[in-house]
């Protein structure tokens, strides 16, 4: 019996053990690749930015508007509280259809609202930081006024956003095989 227990009990360590280092293992890959990313993006559209070119200006805003929204952004300075009444950062706001894509210069963006509290961009990425982007105060009118689509307006980061409502679980479209995959 004593043989069992202590079997058992080596078992489990072992599972532990070997659990918690292959978690730390994949979470330093992971990050440290995703630094790699980040760099190499911030690179590419540092150079774009020193060209004048209305098209690049065009792309470029779009580029960073892609990179906040996947969590590439650094975080923001913050400012003095002198300062912070001068700079008020205006919170994200609902638009209407009509005014969705009306004001030059603001990139235009859609995401999926799934059933399950999820929201990702057009190719299923998670958007991690949905109150910086849309915000939150949409949720309290879904379907309110159309029956499969929101408009938020983000006057920071100059974008206009689509929320489409997906009735399916995220997790649901996961696993059909409609999320991104990397090796594309």
């Amino acid at each position: 019996m004593k043989s069992k227990a202590g079997s058992f009990i080596i078992f489990l360590m072992g599972a532990l053990f070997g659990t918690a280092f292959t978690r730390t293992y994949f979470k330093t890959v992971y990050e440290k690749q995703a630094n790699e990313e980040i760099a190499s993006v911030k690179e590419r559209f540092s150079k774009s930015k020193t060209n004048t070119d209305d098209a690049d200006k065009e792309s470029v805003k779009t580029a960073e508007c892609i990179i906040g929204n996947l969590l590439y952004s650094e975080e923001s300075k913050k400012e003095s509280a002198d300062d912070e009444t001068e700079n008020q950062v205006r919170e994200p706001y609902m638009i209407t259809s009509e005014e969705f894509g009306e004001k030059d210069g603001y990139s235009l963006i859609s995401f999926t609202y799934y059933a399950d509290g999820i929201l990702a961009d057009d190719e299923n990425y998670i958007i991690e930081n949905m109150r910086e982007n849309v915000g939150f105060e949409w949720i309290n009118y879904l379907g309110e006024y159309e029956d499969d689509a929101i408009y938020v307006r983000n006057d920071e980061k100059e974008c206009d956003y689509e929320i489409l409502f997906d009735r399916r679980d995220y997790t649901d479209v996961v696993r059909s095989g409609a999320v991104h995959n990397e090796d594309d």
